[in-house]
């Protein structure tokens, strides 16, 4: 297999490229060996094709919230590593068990903990690069229990960002459903009993009736021109990687779109900050993370951006100022915890602020949206009703 590799020959000279292998932690060594510190070394992806098969999805962030907080406790009790992956690759259910009885594989052919990982696709950048930092330390227990408590926040935001918008999203398909069916059936029934009795139609009976005439012969043309544009979206999304960044970059910033990717974004990613820290990561390994932790384009050529300014001599906080991904208050915390020496502190006061401004966004959209659309779906139903009811109820007097 081949692996990518970055990697400094002396304090100004970075090497680059692609070195074949049997695993990642063998190149390593071969690396080491040649006089290199190595930054990273990483398995070859081979390009996306459009509607190519999926590569291995990872597992969840709750899935492995519980996996490696039970590792760790596991371990603290004095179980040997080799014995707890083997009990999780036979206790385990589902995507869990098959791919811890690949690390199992892994583990007792010789290879690291971090390199059978990397095996699977199945873990994150963030969990390999912080196990891998921790074999180097000797300190595989605590840091596992590190990522256990970074992965059940996690799966707690999301959690919350799912229950924000299901409601929303329920309500915004009854609604369409409802209208849809009234048009599609109800309606035509009413219009051939208004047509026999002569009686005047109101502008909004003409008008919903018009529309349900419209929708009857070309509604099917617009589903098409819809997924038509819907499709060469996707392609261009694909395969124009031009155009994916400019789409990732406007729906990073747009004030409709930020708090679902932006905002969700940073209060990930802190935490994963402060925890790289916390395992003893330098700040050029944590950029290079924080690069791969992610599947935006944009994203990461921001972070491409401020880890090639941090080689450059910057400090951490200027960097992420040329970057376009943090707000005005992160980077003042990150300039104050530099200027006191006390960045993994700031970073923790920073996380508790942004994280609860996450909640607190994640409640208002519960408070406000969801009356909202009921308040909308009430005046389409209503209006839909009342243009019926008025020819009914004239056509009643009439009598």
């Amino acid at each position: 297999m081949e692996y990518k590799y970055k990697a400094f020959h002396d304090a100004q000279t970075v090497v680059e490229g692609i070195r074949s292998g049997r695993s990642e932690e063998e190149v390593r060594r071969l690396l080491t060996e040649e006089g290199l510190t190595v930054v990273y070394v990483k398995g070859v992806r081979e390009p996306k094709k459009f509607l190519s098969p999926p590569g291995p999805r990872p597992i969840s962030s709750g899935e492995l919230g519980v996996l490696f907080e039970q590792m760790s406790l596991m371990l603290s009790a004095g179980v040997e590593l080799l014995e707890l992956i083997s009990l999780y690759a036979t206790e385990s259910r589902g995507k869990v068990k098959r791919v811890m009885g690949e690390v199992y594989r892994e583990v007792e052919r010789g290879q690291l903990l971090s390199s059978a990982m990397a095996a699977t696709g199945a873990f994150p950048s963030v969990a390999l690069g912080m196990v891998r930092s921790a074999e180097s330390a000797g300190a595989l227990g605590p840091v596992l229990h590190s990522l256990g408590d970074y992965y059940m926040k996690r799966h707690r935001l999301e959690q919350k960002v799912l229950q924000a918008l299901a409601y929303p999203v329920l309500l915004v398909v009854a609604t369409v459903t409802v209208t849809g069916i009234i048009l599609r059936y109800v309606l035509p029934v009413f219009e051939e009993v208004f047509s026999s009795s002569g009686t005047p139609l109101p502008w909004s009976t003409r008008l919903i009736m018009a529309f349900s005439r419209h929708m009857e012969a070309f509604g099917l043309y617009y589903l098409l021109v819809l997924l038509v544009a819907l499709l060469a979206l996707l392609v261009a999304f694909r395969s124009r990687p031009s155009f994916r960044l400019k789409l990732e970059r406007r729906l990073y910033h747009s004030p409709l779109t930020r708090f679902f990717i932006r905002d969700r974004y940073l209060a990930f990613s802190l935490q994963a900050m402060a925890m790289e820290f916390q395992g003893g990561l330098d700040v050029l390994a944590i950029g290079e993370s924080m690069r791969e932790m992610t599947d935006n384009t944009y994203i990461q050529a921001q972070w491409t951006l401020l880890t090639e300014e941090l080689k450059n001599g910057r400090e951490l906080s200027e960097a992420m100022e040329l970057s376009e991904l943090f707000t005005s208050r992160i980077l003042t915390f990150i300039r104050l915890g530099e200027q006191s020496s006390r960045l993994e502190e700031m970073l923790e006061v920073l996380i508790a602020l942004e994280q609860g401004d996450f909640e607190e966004q994640t409640a208002r959209i519960n408070i406000v949206l969801e009356p909202a659309l009921i308040l909308i779906m009430a005046v389409i139903v209503g209006f839909i009703v009342f243009s019926i009811a008025i020819p009914m109820f004239d056509m009643v007097n009439a009598l």
